[in-house]
């Protein structure tokens, strides 16, 4: 398929249009071969699943939304800290760590 305007448009006609809000899948440039899926519950908990390599397993953290547009996410499964903040504005995810992570 092709994506464009965030659309992907497949050869039969299909096309699957980019979700709104900060559901969805990202990009992180620290690990180009893996990805990270990140869901909202309705009850503000953060779901997060990642893998840095296709070869890894895996990992889902759980985190939790502040208000419109922040949360944290407990890296300690990964070695990472237990409440890490991000922001969302537009297509990223921000932590206060210096990292981004954009929604593909």
């Amino acid at each position: 398929g092709t994506a464009s305007n965030g659309v992907i448009t497949f050869p039969d006609g299909n096309s699957w249009k980019k979700a709104g809000g900060i559901d969805g899948v990202y990009f992180d440039p620290n690990h180009p071969k893996g990805y990270r899926v990140v869901k909202v519950k309705k009850d503000g908990k953060v779901c997060v699943e990642l893998r840095n390599d296709p070869a890894e397993q895996a990992v889902e953290l759980v985190g939790k939304m502040r208000q419109s547009g922040f949360l944290f996410v407990d890296f300690s499964p990964k070695g990472g800290p237990k409440y890490l903040a991000a922001s969302f504005k537009g297509d990223k995810l921000t932590f206060t760590d210096g990292n981004s992570w954009t929604k593909l």
